[in-house]
């Protein structure tokens, strides 16, 4: 009997010790937040990696997470940015409240975090295409790129992509190029009114793929298959003739 009993009071002891179910990743995750809060550069980032592999598990933490968008070390802010990413929809709200930010590398951060989210940031598209015409070009850049990866609505991106491929800086022209292709087949008919008032920049339709070239009419031009290798790659020229080759060479010796 005694023994018994001692058996039953050792029980009550490991239950009233042992942690709930779950109980150890909660505290593991508050930890987490106060690391990224309030600890140095190397514990926060360390916080940010952690929380990121925990993924959608991790959502209480997207507050402190969205703080760390403005952290001065650009590795915390990178690694709360993918974090961010991996967080889904319920991101979304706060991290598009910083694309309102004075500070352009905090707009930068938000915008990229869109980026990641991909198409579930899709509501916060009004709030990416306006960043389209921010002072900052990096911003610019990132916010053609986010439109490429969120799938907004062509009706409403298209033409300020079109636009942004008239940009002074070649990096964000290339991005909105790369946004349009993969828009795709919606992108050919504005684009080519488009093209009619700016044809020095061919290199945008080529990005939209061989479906350009069927839903374009046949003697629109910079759309046609001359633009796409034989695998039907856009952007890759297909290769010269040999023979082609051979008399470019003569001619360059001469």
């Amino acid at each position: 009997m005694l023994k018994h009993v001692l058996f039953l009071s050792l029980l009550g002891a490991l239950c009233l010790v042992t942690p709930a179910p779950g109980q150890d990743a909660k505290d593991k995750l508050q930890e987490l937040i106060q690391r990224l809060q309030s600890g140095n550069d190397g514990d926060r980032l360390t916080a940010a990696i952690a929380l990121a592999d925990m993924g959608p598990a991790a959502e209480p933490a997207v507050p402190a997470l969205v703080s760390a968008l403005s952290a001065k070390s650009e590795d915390v802010r990178l690694n709360a940015s993918i974090a961010l990413g991996k967080m889904g929809a319920p991101a979304v709200g706060l991290v598009a409240k910083v694309l309102a930010s004075a500070n352009a590398g905090d707009r930068y951060y938000a915008i990229w975090t869109l980026g990641w989210i991909g198409p579930p940031a899709k509501d916060a598209a009004p709030l990416v295409i306006k960043a389209l015409a921010d002072v900052d070009d990096s911003v610019r850049r990132k916010a053609a790129y986010t439109l490429g990866r969120i799938a907004p609505d062509a009706k409403t991106a298209v033409g300020p992509l079109i636009k942004s491929l008239g940009d002074a800086t070649p990096e964000v022209r290339q991005a909105a190029a790369d946004a349009l292709g993969k828009v795709g087949a919606e992108a050919v008919a504005p684009l080519i009114e488009a093209l009619k008032d700016a044809p020095a920049t061919p290199f945008a339709p080529r990005r939209l793929g061989p479906s350009a070239v069927s839903a374009a009419p046949r003697k629109t031009p910079f759309l046609s298959s001359r633009h796409f290798s034989s695998t039907g790659t856009p952007g890759v020229p297909r290769k010269r003739p040999r023979r082609w080759a051979r008399s470019a060479r003569r001619r360059s010796r001469c």
